[in-house]
């Protein structure tokens, strides 16, 4: 009986650990889901909208092109100032992506926000916007070692939404 129970005492020794480290992960990222977790901060990009600034005719004039980036997280979002950025590039239809604006920001609460934008004349009526219209891309970029920093509190937990492509289609139908 005595080596059996020794035998369990030496599992549990082994088994604690394991499970400690695993709920304190749970707790942090809220089970790897992405921004349930108590503290677990997610930098999302969350829109990406077009406005007409300005008219010079009926179908031509001044558009602002905004990619919005949302903390969906239910943890704040706290870092430097130069480790992340929010990249604004235009996408013509077969051609290269050309980065036109470019946001850094350093901490974001919960449901705070922080907007890029780019401003551009527009003519619904060419075959360059109106026909075949660019789309417009938004992606968060992070410093290549921010994982290894020491600090959770900007390690997002879900890369998966820091990227979102809108069709300049949509410009077209403000016009």
């Amino acid at each position: 009986m005595k080596g059996k129970r020794q035998g369990i005492l030496r599992q549990w020794y082994v088994l604690v650990p394991f499970v400690l480290v695993a709920a304190i992960l749970l707790t942090y990222c809220g089970g790897g889901g992405g921004g349930g977790g108590a503290v677990c901060p997610d930098p999302a990009v969350a829109r990406i909208d077009f406005s007409i600034v300005s008219l010079t005719s009926q179908f031509a004039g001044v558009v602002r092109i905004a990619g919005v980036v949302r903390n969906v997280g239910a943890g704040s979002y706290e870092s430097g100032p130069t480790q992340q950025s929010v990249l604004l590039y235009e996408v013509p239809i077969g051609g290269t992506a050309a980065l036109k604006a470019n946001q850094p920001f350093q901490n974001l609460a919960p449901g705070q926000e922080v907007t890029v934008t780019y401003e551009r004349n527009w003519d619904s009526s060419s075959p360059a916007e109106g026909e075949f219209p660019p789309d417009y891309r938004i992606i968060i970029t992070y410093d290549p070692d921010i994982y290894m920093d020491g600090n959770l509190m900007n390690d997002d937990c879900n890369g998966g939404n820091n990227d979102l492509t809108r069709s300049g289609a949509g410009i077209n139908a403000l016009f």
